[in-house]
């Protein structure tokens, strides 16, 4: 109740209807379980299809933490970069190692900008940009590649590995196509980890399940839109607020295709 008088005494009671996202902002997952396991099920299949050595899986605990959320590695020079307004550099690695300004400059000129860069989700003239918690793994499989790369135990371009990594992304994440919607449990690594022991990888959310409870008996319209299909919105959201937790909303939208 004192947490909703906050929200109400704030911004949210202005609203007769209000919407809430799945991934990171109802459900909560266990990041550090999350992370690690999606990392190994994406270098199992760099392992397993690209023949990459089990060694991209022999991290120190430092490296595991390398996660740079809103980065873009930049397959042309194999450079994962940070990018401030007019898409200027800011910090810059070539696999794990930070690069000093001058070897920055050297690339991208002074000041150093990527002026052929696109901010997609889908990987544009060879960058690729990692915007959520699910891309973190990302950031840490290219700048592990990196360093095979660098230590020569790969013979690899940064763009073969950036279409390997691209390839094991799309293998453990994209369950559907035009023709067919795979089961969750039977496709890639990650949705059947989730699948088979949720409660490793999510919370339970029982303090914003009386929250929502509230906010709809104060007569607020509730709804949920998440980008991701309906079959895996029912694995989390029943997992963290139980099975009758479309009873909370209004309506609910899956496959929202959010922002556009």
């Amino acid at each position: 109740e004192e947490l909703l008088n906050k929200l109400m005494i704030k911004d949210i009671g202005k609203y007769d209807v209000i919407g809430f996202d799945v991934d990171h902002c109802l459900a909560e997952y266990n990041i550090r379980n999350l992370h690690q396991m999606t990392y190994k099920g994406m270098t199992d299949t760099l392992i397993s299809d690209f023949s990459y050595p089990k060694s991209i899986q022999d991290l120190t605990p430092e490296q595991m933490n390398f996660s740079r959320n809103g980065s873009v590695f930049d397959s042309n020079t194999g450079y994962i970069l940070k990018l401030g307004e007019n898409h200027i550099v800011l910090p810059a690695y070539y696999g794990f190692t930070k690069l000093a300004r001058h070897e920055i400059e050297k690339v991208y000129g002074t000041p150093p900008l990527v002026t052929n860069y696109v901010k997609e989700k889908n990987p544009h003239n060879g960058y690729w940009t990692f915007y959520t918690f699910f891309d973190s793994a990302l950031v840490l499989m290219v700048a592990a590649g990196t360093e095979l790369i660098k230590k020569k135990e790969i013979d690899k371009t940064p763009a073969q590995l950036f279409a390997d990594a691209r390839a094991a992304y799309i293998k453990n994440y994209t369950y559907w196509d035009a023709r067919e919607m795979k089961k969750l449990d039977t496709y890639g690594n990650f949705y059947p980890a989730i699948v088979k022991a949720p409660h490793i990888y999510l919370q339970k959310r029982e303090v914003i399940r009386k929250l929502l409870v509230e906010l709809r008996k104060k007569g607020k319209g509730l709804f949920l839109a998440s980008n991701s299909n309906f079959d895996y919105c029912e694995l989390i959201m029943s997992n963290s607020f139980g099975s009758d937790w479309r009873s909370l909303f209004d309506f609910c939208i899956s496959g929202a295709r959010k922002p556009s």
